[in-house]
């Protein structure tokens, strides 16, 4: 019987294959394991069972379906042209194999003990401490800037306020709540930037283009107005850091951390590594000849 269904299965369209093979897996997710082949190539085989471990568990009609049939496909693909490596191709690769193994057997003991064993809080004087060690390696590729961007219409009524308030050079907590009312009565649009750096090439388009051209525009000016046809946009600038100037620390804290926890993950193994060593060469169990 096992023979015949076998047989036929071989001789279906690969989508009603697929069909089969789906009604198949779910009776052989409720009993034993089977290990009937559903494809073959040349020598190579898929078994029933290699199908019921890539579908999940809950996964039902064409999605199951659709599922088996690009695996099947992609199966197929692949064993087509390893026959036809494995007839023009007589290298040994056993030993690049062992290697591989061993690699991959390596790396997953590696990650478990530094999962369980890493430590990963890193606290703010850690990651000044580092920033304050290597601050040659944080170095701005293009600048940034912390501003407030508005763009009115300059018949609105309250266009020539937001504009002198915006051009105040040192924009206090008073100055700031005013624009903010004015722009609650509506304005095109608006960001406020004001504690967080950004590209300035994100306001490409709505500042000056001398902000761009000039590398000293920062040390003359805090503002830039642009007139076009739709509007007049507007931008107050907080702060501003150059090309080749530091990275502001606060920029670069995700970063910082990240690398202080690899560290601690390399030191962690590197130590394990001397630990095993050291343990295997007391128990007699390294010997060179």
């Amino acid at each position: 019987m096992l023979s015949f269904i076998r047989m036929s299965l071989m001789r279906l369209p690969i989508n009603i294959l697929c069909l089969s093979i789906v009604a198949l897996l779910s009776v052989a997710c409720s009993g034993s394991r089977s290990d009937e082949v559903v494809a073959r190539v040349y020598g190579h085989k898929l078994y029933r069972s290699d199908l019921a471990e890539i579908v999940p568990a809950g996964l039902k009609g064409e999605d199951s379906i659709l599922l088996v049939q690009n695996y099947v496909n992609q199966w197929i693909d692949e064993m087509v042209l390893v026959s036809k490596a494995e007839k023009n191709i007589k290298e040994d690769f056993s030993r690049q194999l062992a290697q591989y193994h061993n690699s991959l057997l390596i790396y997953a003991y590696e990650q478990r003990i530094v999962g369980q064993m890493i430590d990963t809080v890193v606290t703010d004087a850690e990651i000044l401490q580092y920033y304050a060690d290597h601050r040659d390696d944080f170095i701005l590729k293009s600048p940034i800037v912390k501003s407030l961007y508005v763009k009115m219409n300059p018949e609105d009524g309250g266009f020539w306020r937001m504009a002198a308030l915006m051009e105040q050079y040192d924009m206090n907590e008073s100055a700031y709540m005013e624009v903010q009312r004015i722009i609650s009565h509506g304005v095109i649009e608006y960001s406020f930037d004001n504690e967080d750096w950004i590209p300035l090439s994100r306001l490409r388009g709505k500042i000056s283009d001398n902000v761009f051209s000039d590398p000293h525009y920062f040390r003359r000016s805090h503002f830039s107005r642009v007139w076009d046809s739709t509007g007049v946009s507007m931008v107050h600038f907080f702060e501003a850091k150059l090309i080749d100037e530091y990275t502001p620390v606060e920029m670069e804290y995700d970063n910082i951390k990240t690398i202080i926890i690899n560290m601690r993950k390399m030191d962690l193994v590197n130590q394990m590594r001397q630990d095993l060593r050291r343990d295997a060469e007391k128990r007699g169990a390294v010997y060179v000849m």
